[in-house]
């Protein structure tokens, strides 16, 4: 007799890819703007997918701008291209590989630039 109450074989459900805000360190900031880090170790608190997108918030010290502890206004968006289940090794936790997501604007052929520059 089946057991219709067990679905721990069913697939995950579809679904369109979420964007995660999460806060992250200044110094590691910078290093993922600068294409040095592509992972972030984070809790697995949230239902992390290939595809979703991280936004990236820079959280630090920034006296310079009198903030003693906050968020520096600077963010950065990246997309999850792997998930590690570090679960053997650190209970409750992933890691997320990462990449930048690439805007581009096409321009059309018939499009010209100036001798000047716009700004």
């Amino acid at each position: 007799m089946k057991n219709s109450k067990n679905k721990s074989c069913a697939a995950p459900k579809e679904r369109e890819p979420v964007t995660h805000a999460l806060k992250i360190n200044s110094e590691y900031f910078h290093a993922v703007a600068m294409g040095e880090k592509s992972a972030e170790f984070r809790r697995a608190d949230r239902d992390y997918r290939v595809g979703d997108l991280l936004t990236l918030r820079e959280y630090g010290s920034f006296p310079w701008i009198d903030v003693k502890q906050g968020f520096s206004g600077e963010e950065i968006t990246v997309q999850i291209t792997h998930i590690t289940d570090l679960s053997k090794w650190a209970a409750g936790y992933v890691m997320l590989s990462i990449r930048h997501e690439i805007c581009t604007q096409m321009l059309d052929s018939s499009d010209s630039f100036d001798d000047e520059l716009p700004f």
